[in-house]
């Protein structure tokens, strides 16, 4: 057993690119086959200990509490990207003020937008078109996940330092607690203790502290020093600015995202029915491995950038990249050959079971153009080339706006149905041109950081 634990370990810097990947991704996929299954259960729970309103809820304030979301996560993110190199084995034991620096950073931006969105609630809503029935339920979902959010960012940044300097199985076990936690928690908040949308809302929050403490454990296990002493607590405002900075930036190509999805919202809200809403708040959670490829690109290229390591940072995009892409083929099967027979499952009413088979086929679609963005708008955040990736953002927001002011109104429930196939395909096809214009300039850079 020890020489099998010993062989899940990885050095980022030095092991083959695709042992490192297999390390951090095989742990996730197996777990999200998993999850599919647990999914299921969890979702059959919302739906018979608090019904339809779940759904609906969701599908109204999905885009504003996702922008929310985009601007603390995007801190979490930047405080990774920006300390990685701390948490090398020969510098961890010093790496406690790195984090707790990161975390005053991510505390800092989730007071502030968390006031705001918390403040400008009713105008937000107005704009948003929520309907009158459904403003109350709605609004206690987005204060309530509102203020709760800091716990799930904040177990953000360590899943990020424990997926860093952990191995395989550390992987494979925070993913499976994480799966399982949701189920339970939905049973314990819903079942349980009957809260109803309340919560719904506290369901991430609440899974995201049962995670923390396992990722708080294993992190300092591996030798980053935790300790609440005067040295490690000590405010470093140049790092802290820095972190906000970048994490701003990288929040940004979220926001326009948003922004344009917003716009679909409103529209969505203003022509479409409560039914039609009700479907495009349904999905499976297989989306994991891209997610995985994902985090696999941001803890491998920021350490092997930074030392000029040219071709191991080469190999290993192509390979994140080939296989995201080819994964989003399969998901788009999945999607078309379920939404039928799962709608069912959820849904008595075969219109409403008709709009999620429709909605699903061509959402799966996107799939196939979404695993661009999942590794190639991620590395170039990862090479400090935000601004680049940030028109990726105004890509998507172009795909929204067509969908918002032509389609929907012009078409229908069609015009939302398409508004994630024409972002995606539009932002991918902008991240791949701007890759191949950029690969020279970039892996010079790379080439020079070796030099440095």
């Amino acid at each position: 057993m020890k020489k099998l634990l010993e062989k899940l370990q990885f050095d980022v810097l030095e092991d083959k690119p695709i042992k490192v990947l297999i390390c951090i991704t095989l742990p996730i996929i197996i777990v999200n086959v998993i999850s599919v299954f647990t999914a299921s259960i969890t979702n059959s729970i919302y739906s018979r200990y608090v019904g339809q309103v779940v759904f609906t809820v969701t599908g109204l304030i999905s885009t504003i509490v996702s922008a929310f979301a985009s601007f603390v996560n995007s801190t979490y993110s930047a405080a990774w990207i920006k300390t990685a190199g701390s948490y090398s084995k020969e510098n961890r034991g010093k790496a406690g003020n790195k984090i707790y620096n990161s975390i005053y950073a991510i505390t800092l931006v989730e007071l502030v937008c968390g006031a705001v969105f918390i403040l400008l609630a009713e105008p937000i809503f107005a704009l948003a078109n929520i309907p009158t029935e459904a403003k109350g339920d709605t609004m206690t979902y987005y204060i309530w996940y509102i203020v709760s959010y800091i716990f799930v960012s904040v177990s953000g940044l360590f899943a990020s330092v424990h997926n860093g300097v952990g191995s395989a199985f550390n992987i494979f076990v925070i993913n499976l607690i994480t799966t399982f936690i949701s189920t339970f928690s939905a049973f314990v908040l819903l079942g349980v203790f009957n809260l109803g949308v309340t919560g719904y809302a506290l369901l991430s929050a609440f899974n995201s502290l049962l995670s923390l403490i396992y990722c708080i454990i294993i992190v300092a296990r591996k030798g980053v020093g935790l300790k609440l002493n005067k040295e490690n607590l000590k405010p470093d405002f140049k790092l802290i600015f820095s972190i906000t900075r970048y994490g701003l930036l990288i929040a940004l190509q979220t926001l326009l995202c948003s922004v344009g999805y917003f716009a679909v919202s409103i529209q969505t809200n203003k022509y479409l029915s409560l039914d039609y809403i009700a479907v495009t708040a349904v999905s499976l959670p297989i989306s994991g491995p891209m997610g995985a490829l994902s985090s696999a690109v941001s803890i491998f290229i920021p350490q092997n950038f930074a030392a000029g390591k040219t071709e191991r940072v080469r190999k290993f995009l192509n390979m994140t990249l080939a296989l995201n892409v080819g994964y989003g083929a399969i998901c788009a099967i999945i999607y078309w050959s379920l939404g039928r027979w799962y709608y069912s499952t959820l849904f008595t009413d075969p219109n409403i079971v008709n709009l999620g088979a429709q909605y699903w086929m061509w959402y799966g679609l996107g799939f196939i153009f979404v695993a661009v963005l999942y590794v190639v708008r991620v590395f170039y955040d990862c090479i400090g080339m935000s601004n680049v990736a940030l028109f990726s953002g105004v890509s998507e927001m172009i795909g929204s706006f067509i969908c918002a002011f032509w389609l929907i109104p012009t078409f229908g429930n069609i015009g939302n149905t398409l508004m994630f196939p024409i972002s995606w395909f539009i932002a991918a096809s902008y991240l791949l041109v701007s890759y191949t214009l950029l690969k020279k300039r970039i892996y010079h850079q790379c080439d020079m950081n070796r030099l440095n």
